[in-house]
């Protein structure tokens, strides 16, 4: 069985997912001049086949939208329901995806909310020389939300407050 063969299978696959689908037959009949007959070529071709249909191509916008709702890539998400609404405007996935992406978007909000609530307890910890206070908000915002952006400069105070608590000390 030849790699490149496999190559190009796994190439038409990634094709056809992003709805490519002559594209993703183009690749496949080079798999089958590299290597003619091959049973996983034959059933790529039946996978995409049926990805290329409109519940197929329903499928992949659906899997598109979960995956951006998951990765909190809301625009994206909404634009794939958009594209699903199309192709079946009345099934009942799109609006569960829809709820399930408010759901996502208030919970982000009210974490980023108690992070900064927490950063700003922090900093008040700091102003009055808490630093095991200001440790304890710092550590309970980076448990809430470890990527939240606003955790690097807060990061950053908390370490000077260390460094002036020692040279305090010293």
């Amino acid at each position: 069985m030849s790699d490149r063969a496999l190559h190009l299978i796994g190439q038409a696959r990634r094709l056809a997912d992003r709805g490519k689908f002559e594209e993703a037959n183009a690749k496949l009949a080079e798999a089958d001049k590299a290597v003619p007959g091959l049973s996983e070529t034959a059933e790529a071709r039946r996978k995409i086949a049926e990805l290329a249909t409109p519940g197929g191509r329903y499928a992949i916008q659906l899997s598109r939208a979960r995956t951006a709702i998951d990765s909190a890539d809301y625009a994206a998400a909404e634009k794939e329901l958009t594209e699903a609404g199309k192709l079946k405007p009345e099934a009942p996935e799109i609006g569960v995806l829809r709820q399930e992406m408010q759901s996502a978007q208030q919970k982000e909000a009210t974490r980023s909310s108690r992070v900064a609530e927490l950063l700003t307890a922090m900093r008040e910890s700091i102003a009055r020389k808490d630093i095991a206070g200001a440790d304890r908000a710092f550590n309970e915002a980076s448990r809430l939300d470890i990527l939240a952006p606003a955790l690097d400069q807060a990061r950053t105070e908390l370490a000077e407050a260390h460094e002036a608590a020692r040279d305090k000390k010293n």
